[in-house]
């Protein structure tokens, strides 16, 4: 419900207050006991601290930090709210952020009044001593994490519930099964991530059963549109994250509710506002509606910013532009990551990119210039590619806005069967992205057929001209995320003789930028 709508709806409910006054003092008591409030939310926030700089800001435009805090107190003035985030707050983040380890978004955060999130996989990124101190201990809200267990036991709250005019608000909060894929697996060693609708479902059961909340807002940080329909009955709102997708929608239920969905894109470019009115009267919500605000709308286009987040925000970008300034080297054409016809770099991990390769051939290169060893293959993953390489002068601040990670390089032996089976695991069917596409260095080529059945999609695979023997041994340089068998590509974690070279991904890419990089055709 936009502002304005908000206003109307308080207005004629005064209006008909005043009128039953007179005539039935009964309907007025129940009018009295309906309590109006609002559920915030943000998702996939990654650090983006700053505002996208544009004469003509559009609903993909990056509103920063401190607009994003006005439209908060814009769109809940007058009443009581609750602010959410459903997860990836930090980690992968803009380099405002990224070159400070993400305290200026922890403050940030904290500044901005939210009061729970779920957790997301970029929490763990660090491995989950990080995430359980650093992480939490910085944040004044909790994080939850319904479905996540370390050995067999919970690892962190499973819900949160706050009270406003005496409506019980519980929130579950759940992390996608794939965060094991998604970071490297020695640093969630021993924790289970398990499915995070059953998770819901059950925890909801819970805190409804007991009295503990009247309403329940799931904080899943996981796709919505592909799981939504799986939520039971004592859910009754859904804020998804995780696939950087924007949607709504609503699913109408036999004997309750509908469920009211949406998922908030990325990086703060969308608010997502809940208005809720329920009636403690007779225990149940008589209405939801659900408004996505973005810059596109002049309203939010022309907040002034928050003055205490411009002022933190501001110190960040001192600081990142002192450190990233240096300029590393030149590149002669730009380099972009995969996309959707008529959609942005980046909106498609499932496609072959000019950067992708690029940064398999710096692993490839560097490695090979750092240990003497006779280097076949290199190999990048899409999902940490994170921004594209402009032409010309390439500072540290580009390289660190590519790669946010700071996983460390790594090289071994693989076989060729593990080499193919890995260009398989590219198709994983069932996911909310489908197809990860890996960057592979020079001189490797591969055909197949996308209409194939699973795990017989590649047709024939080449290096340098030569077939892929399966029985082979092959020197492969990638990031000890993929070594580890992150994003899913298990066979990679059959790697022998690995030897970690003592260099972080973004350092390697300096390296070769800096030595005068080739971009591969194509």
């Amino acid at each position: 419900m936009s502002k304005f709508r908000r206003f109307g709806r308080l207005l004629a409910a005064t209006t008909v207050s005043a009128t039953i006054v007179v005539g039935a003092p009964v309907a007025f008591a129940q009018e009295d006991d309906v309590v109006d409030f609002s559920v915030t939310n943000i998702t996939d926030f990654h650090g983006h601290l700053s505002s996208q700089e544009t004469d003509a800001p559009d609903a993909n435009s990056e509103m920063g930090a401190a607009k994003l805090k006005a439209l908060i107190d814009y769109v809940n003035q007058d009443q009581e709210y609750i602010m959410t985030t459903s997860g990836d707050n930090v980690g992968g983040s803009a380099f405002v952020s990224a070159i400070a380890d993400d305290e200026p978004t922890l403050d940030v955060l904290n500044i901005l009044g939210v009061d729970v999130s779920a957790v997301g996989n970029h929490e763990f990124d660090r491995g989950y001593d990080d995430l359980l101190g650093r992480i939490v201990e910085k944040s004044d809200y909790p994080l939850l994490g319904a479905n996540v267990t370390l050995n067999g036991e919970p690892m962190l709250d499973a819900s949160y519930v706050q009270e406003i005019d005496g409506v019980k608000v519980g929130f579950v909060g759940t992390v996608t099964t794939l965060t094991k894929n998604k970071v490297a697996p020695s640093a969630v060693e021993g924790v289970e991530f398990s499915d995070p609708v059953d998770a819901t479902n059950k925890e909801a059961d819970r805190l409804k059963e007991s009295g503990e909340a009247d309403v329940v807002v799931a904080l899943m940080h996981e796709d919505a549109q592909q799981y939504a329909a799986g939520f039971n009955n004592n859910v009754d709102i859904l804020f998804g994250g995780d696939s950087h997708q924007r949607s709504q929608g609503i699913i109408e239920r036999d004997g309750a509710q509908p469920l009211h969905w949406a998922q908030g894109h990325e990086y703060g470019k969308v608010l997502q506002d809940a208005d809720i009115s329920f009636n403690k009267d007779t225990g149940e919500i008589e209405s939801v509606e659900i408004t996505q605000y973005d810059r596109s709308m002049p309203e939010v286009e022309a907040l002034a910013p928050d003055a205490e987040i411009s002022a933190r925000v501001a110190a960040a970008e001192a600081e990142a532009e002192e450190l990233g300034a240096e300029v590393v080297g030149q590149m002669d054409r730009a380099t972009f990551r995969g996309q959707d016809e008529g959609a942005g770099s980046g909106s498609n991990r499932g496609v072959e990119s000019t950067l992708n390769s690029l940064i398999a051939d710096a692993n490839r290169a560097s490695v090979a210039k750092a240990t003497g060893a006779d280097v076949d293959l290199g190999i990048m993953n899409a999902g940490g590619v994170r921004a594209d390489l402009p032409k010309g002068d390439v500072t540290f601040q580009d390289v660190l806005t590519v790669q946010p990670f700071g996983n460390s390089i790594a090289y071994g032996t693989l076989t060729g069967q593990d080499i193919l089976d890995a260009l398989e695991a590219q198709w994983q069917p069932g996911s909310s992205r489908p197809r990860l596409a890996l960057g592979l260095s020079a001189g490797f080529e591969y055909a197949y057929d996308p209409t194939a059945e699973q795990g017989q999609r590649v047709i024939s695979a080449t290096l340098d001209g030569e077939e892929i023997d399966p029985s082979a041994e092959y020197t492969v340089a990638t990031s000890t995320f993929l070594f580890d068998g992150g994003d899913n590509f298990a066979s990679l974690a059959n790697v022998q003789n690995l030897t970690d070279v003592g260099s972080m991904d973004y350092s390697v890419l300096n390296d070769y930028i800096a030595d005068g990089a080739e971009v591969q055709e194509g």
